[in-house]
């Protein structure tokens, strides 16, 4: 199973289609807004398969069911001199460390998603 494979298979019964957000006409396997647990394991994948982060953004889902990005995202910027693989572990790092430590005050935790920009250069 190739890369892409991997990644559609680990995304095809998880998370939010994020395709109408997005402004996209069709639904996709990729664009998925994931709960804090899920994106977490998305990470790991994207690590193992030697992907790296470049940032994401943050929704939530609100109580009529729609579903509206909040102000907050992070971006990973490679560094000058520093190799594809320091910025995959460094990239996959800081998103983990995000990811984890995100819990805004005035938003449910299990009304959060997060959406994960990886370098898909597959």
């Amino acid at each position: 199973m190739d890369k892409e494979e991997q990644i559609k298979d680990f995304f095809k019964d998880k998370g939010v289609d994020l395709s109408q957000v997005k402004g996209l006409e069709n639904g996709s396997n990729i664009f998925k807004g994931l709960n804090k647990q899920d994106a977490l394991k998305a990470l790991n994948l994207y690590q193992e398969l030697g992907i790296s982060i470049l940032g994401g953004d943050v929704l939530c889902i609100k109580n009529d069911g729609s579903i509206e990005y909040t102000s907050d995202s992070w971006h990973v910027d490679i560094l000058e001199n520093e190799s594809r693989s320091q910025f995959l572990k460094r990239s996959v790092s800081e998103s983990y460390s995000y990811i984890s430590k995100y819990a805004p005050s005035s938003l449910r935790e299990n009304s959060i998603l997060f959406d994960i920009v990886p370098d898909l250069k597959i």
